[in-house]
Formats: C-alpha cells, structure tokens, sequence
C-alpha cells in the first residue's frame, strides 16, 4: 500500500507540473506549433524575446514568407528574432499551404485548392491569446512578395485584429478599391525594390503570371484609407553603402485620421529581395539586395507606436 500510494503521488506531481508548464515558460526559444484548419495541416513557428516571462502583456508580429519559401526561412533570411530581443515583441513564422499564400490575385497552389488563409491566420491569433499574454491592442503583420501581399489582404479583412501592417516587394491585387473596405484606418509601410525584375514597381503584370496595382496606387489607396491630408513628406538617405548599388527615399503622409501614417520605402537600384537581410537566390534572378537600411528594424519600429486603443 506504502508503495502504491507512492506511486500515485509521484504521478500526481507529474501530472500537475507538465499540465502547469506552458510555452511562454520557455523565453528566447522557438516552438513549433500545428492544428489542422479546413481539414488540412498547418503549421507555423513563435519565437519569444528572452525578456517575456509572461507576466506582462506582450505585441505580437506575423511575418508571412513569400512563394517557395517557408516560416523557417523567413526567420533565417530576415533576421526579426534579433530585433524582437530588442524592442520586446513575440513573432510568429506561419507556413502557407505548399509554400503559397492565397493572397487575392488568383494565382498559386493556395488559391486553386481555395485554402481559408485568412481564417488560419484568424485562427493563429487565436491561439496566440489563449496561450500567451498577448497584447490584442499591438498585434501587426508583414511579409515579403506572396507573404507581403497576404499581409495587405490581412489590413483589408482583419483590420479588427491587426493593428497596422506592412510589406516588402509587394502590393496588392488590381483593383483594391472593389474589393478591400478596411472597417477603419489601418498604418500601412510599403517597402519597394524600384528595379525589381519580379514584382514591378508600377504595377502590371507579375512574372508569375498575376497582375497587381503598382507601388505609387497601393501607397495612394492607403492614403485615402485614412483620410490624410496634406502633402507628403520626403527624404533621400544618406548613402551609406555606395557599393550595393542601392538607396533608400523615404516618403510618408503623417497628417492622417486617428494619427494614423502610411509610409513607402523605395529602394533605388533595389530588386525582389528584404533590406538588410539575406536571399537564397542570385542577383541575377532578384537584382540587388540593399544594405541601406533593416526592413526588420524599420517596420518593427514603425509598427509598435500604434494601438488599436
């Protein structure tokens, strides 16, 4: 009897610390979390700065990969983890369904199979909330081509949820205005490779095969979007590192409802590719990577002085 009752006391204390312990209990590491939506298995990654121990609420960041990639990768190639340590935020690495993002523009395995991406995502807030001390007032997205203009399509039908959003080298589908009414002003930065041979800054057709609105029309939908007024503000950097071939001209309109900003990046000499990190593929296939600036570091900041408050 001594050694039966042991036994289940033994059990009990077991029970009880696996069942207490929680993934927020694990700083500066990255879990990899799954559940099945609309029948198919999804996964994505959260990393946790080494500062949340759960015991204040946290802003939570999505960052969507572009077509052939993956949430593993976005992570490797962006370098956001280092800027979460920094400025205090969790981030979340979503994988599309076979490397895809049903985006809107009607092209890629996502959308032929009819995946609910946006509900996944809705889902991935979901859990987030039940799982973490999130801040539903700071929650943000961007991402990069596929991931960037899923990003967009996010600011159009989440806006409830997301608090501002963001992408590099990409858009949106053509003809926002039929399609996207956000239920209210959304923060918005655009990032532009002005020489990208893949997602063209005017806008038109993509080398996929889809078409999207250009550059200058996202940024002016966006405005509108938030009632801005005024003239734009605009400043050519300083070029800091002459031998990417690359410069940065940073344009914004600040005077806009509920202190909203929609701001656009445009990378001079820039291609298909995420300042300041690092591409998998060839100059020749995505033109020029700059290192004017940290796409991570500038879109983070940006982000984190909204609310939805």
């Amino acid at each position: 009897m001594i050694r039966i009752g042991f036994l289940v006391s033994l059990l009990s204390v077991l029970i009880l610390g696996f069942s207490c312990k929680k993934k927020e209990d694990y700083p500066g590491t990255t879990v990899i979390t799954s559940f099945t939506h609309g029948g198919i298995f999804r996964s994505f990654e959260v990393y946790t700065p080494e500062s949340y121990d759960g015991s204040q609420a946290y802003p939570l960041l999505l960052v969507l990969h572009g077509r052939y990639g993956t949430g593993k990768a976005s992570k490797e190639q962006y370098g956001m983890n280092a800027v979460a340590e920094e400025l205090g935020f969790i981030v979340v690495y979503p994988d599309g369904y076979e490397k895809s993002w049903n985006d809107g523009r009607g092209e890629g395995p996502a959308f032929e199979n009819n995946i609910d991406d946006v509900g996944f995502i809705e889902k991935i807030l979901d859990h987030m909330e039940f799982n973490y001390n999130i801040n539903d007032k700071k929650v943000y997205t961007t991402g990069m081509s596929n991931g960037g203009f899923m990003s967009m399509r996010l600011g159009c039908e989440l806006a409830h949820r997301f608090t501002a959003v963001g992408s590099v080298a990409a858009t949106m589908a053509i003809d926002p205005g039929s399609w996207c009414s956000p239920s209210r002003e959304m923060p918005v930065l655009l990032i532009a490779g002005v020489a990208d041979p893949i997602v063209p800054y005017n806008g038109g057709e993509i080398s996929s095969g889809s078409f999207c609105v250009g550059f200058e029309d996202a940024f002016e939908f966006w405005k509108e979007n938030a009632n801005c007024v005024g003239s734009e503000s605009s400043e050519l950097w300083t070029d800091q590192f002459p031998n990417d071939g690359t410069q940065i001209r940073m344009r914004a309109f600040t005077n806009c409802d509920n202190n909203v900003e929609v701001q656009l990046y445009e990378v001079l000499g820039g291609g298909h590719t995420w300042p300041g990190g690092t591409s998998s593929f060839s100059e020749n296939l995505v033109g020029k990577l700059s290192l004017e600036m940290n796409a991570s570091q500038t879109m983070a900041a940006f982000f984190l002085q909204f609310s939805l408050d």
